[in-house]
């Protein structure tokens, strides 16, 4: 293996993270910055230009990126948004906020950044007000276009809608494309650890983890043809189990020195053409049998689980230490159109995740139909201060 390999691999450790949003854990992927913004361009540098690009259309700018024409099939579409979204880091290119690696912040003019400031500043406590009361809002209270605009950091809900959008601008019927929300079942008991129809409790604190997928109909005559998609996973990368997937895994692994460099264009292109659903974290019908209607009707009365057998591209636990919870068990709370997904702020967030609303409180579930290993105790040590609310 090549230097520059094990640079690549090293790097792509380290900036892989999670971001705790007020208990909320979401995937953050890979980092990497284009070696072009180090060029500047009639005073102006490649950044810049970018950022002034992409104000104008930002959907438009993104998919231009993304390199998709009209007769991408749509596998190829999938392939190379995840590859535009995750591995370039496009929704991170103007984060100010650089604790996670560099940016292409830095680079911008003294408008263009107070531009971001503004958009995306969150509230450290009276003295350092913003825009968002806390990280998670950032995921929570943008719309597509925004996120696409700003490109300053959030979480899985800011991929997932991205993507959604961005798959559907691309010439997908928004009646093919879904965002499917679910929470950790380690949390969903401790939201709701009592019977259905119980209001959840209000003073837990631990979290409301979880993660934001897309759901796709590959094929428009076909019900059976829908997957879930995981949005936040470099195609070219390996996952969390340090495998390399599917039927291309073996050349993406051979490959893999070249892919980390920036003239690698071509051999990009060409994979991307190629990939199949093996080669993602993406279901088949055997795996998770249902259209998106059928899997609405169904969460409004039995608790669905996410398919273990995708979640490669995720870590098996997030939390802090002694507080962890298995990312890899998750029930989905919710099945949206991209342009129905309603706004949410963390109060909201931890009824949207019980109830399946962000209005109602109710839970929508058991503790015994989420993990009845888990009731028991619970059940002695729940506690709704305010039955009202």
């Amino acid at each position: 293996m090549s230097d520059g390999c094990l640079g690549y691999i090293f790097k792509r450790k380290q900036s892989m993270k999670f971001i705790q949003f007020s208990f909320l854990f979401c995937f953050w992927p890979t980092l990497v910055l284009s070696q072009e913004l180090n060029t500047f361009n009639n005073g102006k540098s490649n950044a810049q230009i970018e950022f002034d690009s992409s104000q104008k259309d930002p959907i438009g700018y993104a998919l231009k990126k993304a390199d998709i024409s009209s007769n991408d099939a749509i596998q190829v579409r999938i392939s190379k948004l995840l590859w535009l979204l995750n591995h370039n880091n496009y929704l991170g290119s103007f984060d100010p906020d650089q604790s996670h690696g560099p940016t292409e912040y830095e680079r911008l003019d003294a408008e263009s950044k107070k531009r971001i400031d503004d958009r995306c500043s969150i509230s450290h406590g009276p003295n350092k007000p913003g825009k968002f009361k806390n990280g998670y809002e950032i995921d929570g209270l943008r719309t597509p276009e925004e996120m696409l605009r700003n490109r300053c950091g959030g979480a899985c809900g800011t991929y997932a809608l991205s993507f959604g959008k961005l798959l559907q601008a691309s010439g997908i019927s928004a009646d093919r494309i879904r965002i499917v929300s679910s929470i950790t079942d380690d949390d969903l008991v401790m939201l709701c650890p009592s019977q259905k129809k119980k209001l959840r409790r209000f003073d837990y604190q631990n979290g409301a983890s979880g993660h934001v997928f897309v759901m796709v109909k590959l094929d428009p005559q076909d019900d059976k043809s829908w997957t879930l998609i995981n949005t936040t996973q470099d195609p070219l990368g390996k996952d969390f189990d340090g495998h390399y997937r599917g039927d291309h895994g073996d050349q993406i692994q051979s490959l893999n020195p070249e892919l980390s460099h920036h003239n690698s264009q071509n051999v990009v292109s060409s994979l991307l053409n190629s990939l199949n659903a093996s080669d993602i974290d993406q279901t088949i019908y055997s795996q998770f049998p249902w259209s998106a209607e059928s899997l609405k009707q169904q969460i409004s009365n039995k608790p669905v689980k996410i398919p273990e057998s995708i979640l490669g591209s995720v870590p098996k636990t997030v939390g802090r230490p002694g507080h962890e919870v298995n990312f890899r068990k998750m029930t989905i709370f919710s099945v949206d159109k991209v342009d129905d997904y309603p706004k949410n702020d963390l109060e909201q967030r931890y009824n949207f995740a019980a109830s399946g609303s962000k209005d109602s409180s109710t839970c929508r579930y058991s503790c015994k139909e989420i993990d009845s290993s888990k009731c028991k105790d619970l059940e002695s040590t729940a506690h709704c201060p305010n039955q009202n609310k």
